[in-house]
């Protein structure tokens, strides 16, 4: 699995993780504010952006391309590491297999546990399943069943970073049948993780207004040695809402 990636920046070597429907680019303004003091590496995870398509899409898999990524790139120091939501979980999957292939990491706005399938995720499925994007020729027109569909322009982006244009059509990058077969797995976590702990430093960051994060003892449970920290007035999309304070806390952390 040969991910692509972006990279911004140069000094200690970081690398971001992405959530589910999302890409590398989405974290470039975050990127661009961290690049004075790392190297940042932006992978697109697979069945997203510009990365294969493949029909396993668990975090076992997806920890095995990052460590695989993380190999390729050979550094010579081991990496920082970030992950947000699904990229958050693939995270926790890598250190809890390979506690020692990072120095420190971070999990944005996720938590060890079971979630159930959001609506909108279920909306975001159903468009993708439903929609025959290869007949809408003008983005105008895209644009506007998109935002028949999703009220929220935060949505209408999300959607949109998973569609690519061609000459003649516009494309999925990723494929919902793909990700609906896996959406089990990503909404839950590997039944591996019960028998295993990681204690080197590792911090989690909540948005204040998601739900994502509730309860610190399934945290503590898997990260015995964790940090939890918040950034006020933020959603779930806490590198979308504030790339800056997001930013400070990222390298107050890894200073």
């Amino acid at each position: 699995m040969q991910l692509f990636y972006r990279e911004e920046g140069k000094g200690y070597p970081l690398i971001i993780l992405h959530g589910l429907w999302g890409a590398s680019e989405n974290w470039l303004p975050v990127a661009n504010l961290l690049a004075e003091h790392f190297h940042v590496f932006l992978p697109d995870l697979r069945n997203h952006g510009r990365s294969p398509r493949h029909p396993e899409h668990t975090y076992q898999a997806m920890s095995e391309d990052v460590r695989e990524f993380i190999t390729g790139l050979k550094l010579a120091v081991p990496p920082h590491i970030i992950g947000h939501s699904m990229g958050g979980k693939t995270v926790m999957e890598l250190l809890l297999t390979y506690p020692s292939f990072v120095r420190k990491a971070i999990l944005v706005d996720i938590a060890p546990v079971a979630y159930p399938l959001s609506a909108e995720h279920k909306r975001i499925l159903h468009y993708m399943k439903s929609i025959p994007i290869n007949e809408f020729k003008e983005r105008k027109d895209l644009l506007i069943s998109l935002r028949q569909q999703f009220p929220e322009e935060k949505f209408v982006q999300l959607v949109l970073k998973n569609i690519s244009k061609t000459d003649k059509y516009f494309e999925w990058k990723t494929d919902p049948d793909f990700i609906q077969k896996n959406m089990e797995n990503l909404c839950s976590y590997p039944a591996t993780w019960e028998e295993a702990t990681y204690r080197d430093p590792v911090l989690f960051i909540k948005g204040e207004n998601s739900s994502y994060i509730q309860n610190i003892t399934s945290i503590l449970k898997y990260f015995p040695t964790a940090r939890i920290t918040t950034v006020a007035g933020s959603s779930h999309w806490i590198h979308a809402e504030q790339p800056e304070a997001l930013a400070e806390i990222i390298s107050a952390f890894l200073a």
